[in-house]
């Protein structure tokens, strides 16, 4: 999957995982497609992903902080300095 190889090329290993949970859980689930705000509201209430999503956003260092470090290692390829 390019977003989790995306994940791994960036070091968030831990965010690959949680995510990698999170679509586990989502293909186990037994319900059809989100067709509208009020689906969409009623699968939200039933936070089936509230602890894989408060993982996520506890996982250090957190993505910001691995783009920073990756755009300083790799600044000449994604700035021009003038």
């Amino acid at each position: 999957m390019k977003v989790i190889d995306a994940l791994l090329w960036f070091g968030a290993k831990k965010q690959s995982e949680v995510l990698l949970r999170a679509i586990s859980t989502r293909k186990s689930e037994k319900r059809g497609l989100i067709k509208s705000v009020v689906d969409f509201v009623k699968h939200a209430e039933e936070c089936l992903y509230e602890d894989l999503d408060n993982e996520y956003y506890e996982c250090e260092p957190d993505l910001n902080c691995l783009f920073e470090k990756m755009l300083e290692k790799h600044q000449e390829e994604f700035v021009l300095i003038e």
